[in-house]
């Protein structure tokens, strides 16, 4: 497995259940910023996307729309209305399933999927929380794209046994897809996409990566990187959010996670593989990120 692969692998996604936005005769939504992603999905009709800076952003059917953290937005239908000011409507994304949220009357103008997604390689770094402006993809191609929202909006109207643990893999899936292309055409908004052709960078996440039980320094990656402990320390940070400490540490503990929910190994013996030489301390740590510790982790059949 490349670093590529490697990294994708280990990304944790979790969705919050989907709003369709449907958008009439002039009408708007409002969708108020806050500290997560929102992703749109473009299923029919036309209309734009403006944002608190005043970007606009044409919707056209078959789009997926990326909104960094802390934007404002609003959905616009494309159509003139008569009506002199068109009603204040607040799009409020669920807590629980489906919410079906319409704006104006007549036949629907703009109608998409909306959600809050979190990616991270850890509690606390989003990877897409580093992304400055959104990212605008059509998928007019893919089927399978359109099929897995689709998907995701059956799951979250009918909520059963393993909702969450689906959604979470289909966004997954399609969002590879979208960092496939972004990668594909050498555009570095999400920065750590960079990595993947910055060979020094790369050769010290593919130790961090394949040697996870090893305690590195920063000292020792930045040799291995052919850098300054300070240079290799800022690009790092650059690329993914937080210092190659933290990163190795959430990526250790995400493993040992994945462990502790697909093998019958003893704890201690999974602590070891990751790197920690005392289960008291593996424990302490893995608490600090899951709040629970591993034992309680692996009998509650907790997800990562």
């Amino acid at each position: 497995m490349n670093i590529a692969d490697n990294l994708l692998d280990a990304l944790e996604v979790q969705v919050e259940p989907f709003a369709v936005c449907d958008v009439r005769c002039g009408d708007y939504l409002d969708i108020e910023a806050d500290d997560t992603n929102t992703i749109h999905y473009s299923l029919a009709g036309t209309g734009k996307l403006v944002t608190g800076s005043g970007e606009i952003i044409p919707l056209v059917a078959d789009q997926m729309i990326l909104i960094p953290p802390g934007i404002t937005q609003r959905i616009e239908s494309d159509q003139e209305t008569l009506k002199p000011s068109p009603k204040k409507s607040l799009c409020i994304h669920p807590t629980e399933d489906l919410h079906w949220l319409k704006s104006g009357d007549g036949d629907p103008d703009i109608v998409l999927a909306c959600g809050r997604i979190r990616v991270t390689y850890g509690k606390d770094a989003n990877i897409f929380g580093l992304l400055q402006e959104p990212l605008v993809e059509s998928f007019a191609d893919s089927v399978f794209i359109r099929g897995a929202f689709e998907t995701m909006l059956q799951e979250f109207g009918n909520p059963q046994l393993g909702t969450m643990t689906l959604t979470s893999t289909l966004m997954k899936q399609c969002l590879i897809l979208l960092l496939r292309r972004l990668h594909e055409r050498n555009d570095w908004r999400i920065p750590w996409l960079a990595v993947l052709d910055n060979p020094r960078i790369g050769k010290a996440l593919k130790a961090m990566i394949t040697e996870s039980d090893r305690n590195y320094r920063v000292e020792e990656l930045a040799e291995i990187a052919h850098m300054s402990r300070s240079t290799f320390t800022d690009h790092f940070t650059r690329l993914f959010g937080q210092p190659p400490h933290d990163f190795l540490t959430n990526y250790r503990l995400r493993r040992a996670a994945h462990l502790l929910q697909t093998s019958d190994l003893a704890i201690n013996t999974i602590a070891n593989q990751v790197g920690y030489q005392s289960r008291s301390s593996f424990s302490r740590a893995f608490k600090s990120l899951y709040e629970l510790d591993p034992a309680g982790f692996r009998k509650a059949g907790a997800k990562i």
